[in-house]
């Protein structure tokens, strides 16, 4: 698995990220975390004094000092989205699996390809009015729309994104190679008005004629790394049988104010006190057993590789697991990055600005 490169995290754009509604309600259906605060955590006396201006959440019989939700994964943390704005989807399906095995008690291994394929390259903005220029400024997406598209559609199982990276950058890249030679061919119509019969050649609905519903299924089968006659059956029906395992499952979301690389000027003790409300909110729902996926900016933290403060730089990855330390909480991560999975302080709350946790029928919401 080829290591990751720094600043992948910005391919998640904040733009494409807002246009599918971080930030905003969740789509219907979808509960909004009740507000704690690391207050109703605490038990006087208990446990190690922390740092001035750190927040204090010590350990109680209900409340234990750590917890590890790796085994609810199928899988390893070391996936890698590669140059892909694909995140979203990683995170996505780290949350669904982890609620599947909670559900059913099997690790039921979800493919990240296929889901992104289908609501982003397929249904989402890739592709927004049939220009390829966008297709690589608009992969990221939102992961409670995605957990709602997941739960409406299914997903496939046996699409292997190692294999189908391989091909969507090589159509990718040729898209954008289309779109030059299109757009020579929208100028030369223009400055070659009397010589040029539009009625016979109209070179962007050439282009738009290309993603008709038929054209859309061989592009599934061309990038999915199952190829061959059966590709597409076999999809639809790992489809079907994960959107039957997935009825009445649903998210929980909430949504913060947005500090993008303002964030990197924002001192720890201030951000952990921002962050009160979000981290004790994340807390309950890993000491209850469920996954978070969250959405951070990263702006200027070297240990995700970000160390130009003066960009956005965000990015949706899946907190696993909690430990009480001297200094606070730290948050155990599940990343997309080939292996490369920081801690994430509490002093660094303040950056998350969504997260997503999903229900299963038998868990009740907040």
């Amino acid at each position: 698995m080829a290591k990751n490169r720094p600043g992948f995290a910005a391919r998640c754009a904040l733009a494409a990220l807002f246009s599918f509604g971080f930030g905003a309600p969740g789509p219907s259906g979808a509960q909004d975390l009740s507000d704690i605060h690391f207050s109703d955590l605490r038990k006087p006396g208990a446990g190690p004094a922390a740092p001035k201006g750190a927040a204090v959440v010590e350990t109680t019989e209900d409340f234990p000092g750590s917890v590890d939700l790796l085994p609810q994964f199928p899988d390893a943390s070391d996936h890698n989205q590669v140059n892909v704005g694909s995140c979203h989807a990683f995170s996505t399906i780290s949350v669904l699996e982890a609620a599947l095995f909670r559900r059913y008690q099997q690790h039921i291994a979800l493919s990240e390809a296929d889901l992104f394929l289908q609501r982003t390259v397929l249904r989402g903005q890739v592709n927004a009015d049939f220009d390829p220029t966008a297709l690589s400024a608009n992969e990221g997406n939102d992961v409670v729309g995605d957990v709602y598209f997941a739960i409406t559609n299914g997903v496939a199982t046996s699409d292997q994104y190692g294999e189908f990276v391989k091909r969507y950058t090589a159509f990718r890249d040729t898209a954008k190679q289309d779109s030059q030679y299109v757009d020579r061919m929208v100028a030369q119509e223009n400055a070659l008005q009397k010589f040029f019969d539009k009625t016979l050649f109209d070179a962007r609905q050439a282009y738009k004629d290309t993603y008709t519903p038929e054209a859309k299924r061989g592009l599934t089968g061309y990038l999915s790394s199952v190829n061959g006659r059966q590709s597409i059956a076999l999809l639809e029906s790992e489809r079907a049988r994960t959107k039957a395992m997935l009825a009445g499952f649903r998210a929980l979301q909430k949504s913060y104010p947005y500090m993008g690389n303002a964030s990197s000027s924002v001192d720890a003790a201030a951000c952990g006190r921002l962050g009160t409300e979000r981290g004790a909110a994340i807390l309950r729902e890993l000491k209850a057993g469920r996954p978070v996926a969250v959405s951070m900016s990263l702006s200027g933290l070297p240990e995700w590789d970000q160390t130009d403060a003066s960009r956005d730089a965000n990015h949706a990855f899946t907190l696993v697991g909690y430990a009480l330390t001297q200094k606070g909480v730290s948050f155990h991560t599940r990343n997309s990055w080939g292996g490369k999975n920081p801690d994430v302080p509490d002093s660094q709350l303040c950056r998350v600005y969504n997260f997503v946790t999903v229900l299963t029928p038998q868990e009740p919401g907040l």
